[in-house]
């Protein structure tokens, strides 16, 4: 529907990538609403033909790109590497790593890079040394998280490569790792480290 904000939209994308599972169930969604939309077409119930042309007046009236825009760059992995933990990242969050990642010590094993995706929600990569504890904080809002390499445990479960972690203000032991382990966040509310 493209109703998530640019986080949490990086997020799902990332989990896509490592997920087949989720991967084939998102296929079969976009084919159904694609179905429903051609039948929609089919039935003359489509938006307003008016409307539409307000949208594509508004495009050709816009100021056009007259440089020919740079030739694509190559695929080349984008790697975060700390420690033991080596990720390979998803496109999604390849483009944003590429702009350049700053790492700082919370202290205990833990780094953090803060990245700006959009407004409402704050991203980052964390990394964890094996051994390490995450700082006690709380938060308000939700938390998703998706790991990238390695793996962490909370109160609900163990989580490895690829899964996608959501937790509330409910959940508040911090994660802990043997391993090690990288993980993506995205937290609509400013978290508040004791």
């Amino acid at each position: 529907e493209g109703s998530l904000s640019a986080g949490m939209s990086v997020a799902v994308t990332t989990h896509l990538a490592y997920c087949a599972a989720c991967r084939q169930v998102t296929e079969e969604q976009q084919a159904q609403l694609a179905t429903r939309w051609l039948s929609a077409e089919d039935a003359g119930q489509l938006p307003d033909p008016d409307r539409f042309s307000e949208l594509v007046d508004r495009v050709t009236s816009s100021p056009q790109q007259t440089e020919m825009p740079a030739a694509p760059r190559p695929n080349k992995p984008v790697e975060l590497k700390l420690g033991r933990c080596k990720a390979v990242l998803p496109r999604a969050l390849a483009r944003i790593a590429e702009q350049g990642v700053e790492w700082r010590s919370l202290g205990r094993g833990i780094k953090t890079a803060s990245l700006r995706l959009d407004r409402d929600q704050n991203c980052d990569f964390m990394y964890m040394e094996p051994g390490s504890k995450s700082i006690e904080h709380s938060h308000h809002g939700t938390e998703a998280m998706v790991v990238l390499d390695g793996s962490f445990s909370a109160e609900l479960g163990e989580y490895g490569r690829g899964d996608f972690v959501w937790r509330d203000g409910q959940h508040t032991p911090p994660p802990q790792t043997r391993e090690g382990c990288i993980r993506f966040a995205v937290h609509d509310q400013t978290l508040y480290f004791r």
